[in-house]
Order: structure tokens, then sequence, then C-alpha cells
């Protein structure tokens, strides 16, 4: 990783949700922070809570396509 979470490791769980062999959803397990891979691509979301009335008001979304270096 190359934000603010360079150098930290993370566990993360990852399984496949439907029969498409294409897929796979992983998350830290505490659900705020999805990833989802399809083929090459990526979405990522950030959820700490409501952006009304919860513990933090933003909300992340990236997506992309992943790349070989």
């Amino acid at each position: 990783m190359d934000d603010d979470r360079a150098g930290v490791g993370y566990r993360y769980v990852c399984r496949r949700p439907y029969s498409d062999k294409d897929q796979i959803v992983c998350d830290d397990s505490s659900g705020f922070e999805p990833w989802s891979f399809h083929g090459n691509s990526y979405t990522y979301s950030f959820l700490a809570g409501p952006p009304a009335g919860g513990g933090d008001p933003n909300l992340i979304i990236g997506y992309g396509v992943c790349t070989k270096f």
C-alpha cells in the first residue's frame, strides 16, 4: 500500500460470494473496509458510519484496474 497505510500490515478474509470464479470479496472483519475484485478490476469502500449521526462523516469509494509491475 502506498498511502497513509504504507508499511502497515492488515489481515483480510477473502471469499467467493457467488459461483462466478472471477469475483472475490475481502474485508477486515470489521465490515468498514470491504474490497471487491472482479477479473482485474476492483472496488474499495470505507464505511465508518452513516454521514448523518455516525462516528465519521466521511465516505470513501475507490475503484480501478489492477496492473502488473
